[in-house]
Formats: structure tokens, C-alpha cells, sequence
């Protein structure tokens, strides 16, 4: 009877167990999900409002350097038009790249379970 009572309560501390880890990869989700929706939305804000304003900057300095120099006025808007994307770019590859990788904190609890585990085995 003890040996039924032992694995009945090693299955329901398994079952609890898994729950808790669950619960906290499901948790992790909703932060990734919440923080990509952010980012999406900001990203694309920033790209209309950017594209409106690029767009009205060519158009004034070509208007104004028409009668004498509108093919430096467009390629010197070309070259800062390029630059600038190159900066936006980098700054993008660094906000998706910077914090902890997703789930680490559901890895970093499933390894030390597994730790545990391993210890009670061996005792």
C-alpha cells in the first residue's frame, strides 16, 4: 500500500509540477506576443510618419534647387535618403537582438527541475 501512496504522490507532484511550468512558459508567450505587437506597431508608425516626411524634404529641396542644381539636389537627398535607412536598420537589428532570448527563465526552471530530479534519484 505505501509504494501505491508513494507513486500516487510522486504523480500528483509531477502533475503540479508540469502545471507550474506551464503556466510560466504560457506567461512568457503573452510577454513576447505583447512586446512584438509593440514593436510592429511603433515600427510601423515611425515608417509612414517617415516616409510622409522624406518624401516632402525631397520635394522641397528639388523644388528649390530646380533652376540650378536639381540633379545635385536629388542625389545628395538620395545619399542622405540611404544613410538614413542604414541607421534604421542597424538600430533595428539592435532592438531585436538586445534582452534575454525568449522562454529562458521556462528553460532555466526545467533545467533545474531536472537537477532536482536527478538528486533525489541518486539519494
Amino acid at each position: 500500500m505505501r509504494l501505491v501512496d508513494a507513486v500516487r504522490a510522486s504523480s500528483a507532484l509531477l502533475v503540479d509540477l508540469l502545471h507550474t511550468r506551464l503556466a510560466l512558459f504560457s506567461h512568457e508567450i503573452e510577454i513576447e506576443l505583447d512586446r512584438i505587437r509593440v514593436s510592429a506597431f511603433l515600427l510601423v508608425g515611425a515608417l509612414v510618419c517617415l516616409a510622409l516626411a522624406i518624401t516632402l524634404i525631397v520635394f522641397f529641396a528639388v523644388a528649390a534647387f530646380w533652376d540650378t542644381h536639381r540633379l545635385a539636389a536629388i542625389g545628395g537627398s538620395s545619399s542622405v535618403l540611404l544613410f538614413a535607412t542604414w541607421l534604421l536598420a542597424l538600430r533595428l537589428r539592435r532592438r531585436l537582438t538586445a534582452g534575454p532570448p525568449p522562454f529562458c527563465a521556462t528553460l532555466r526552471e526545467l533545467r533545474a527541475d531536472a537537477g532536482a530530479l536527478c538528486r533525489v534519484d541518486t539519494e
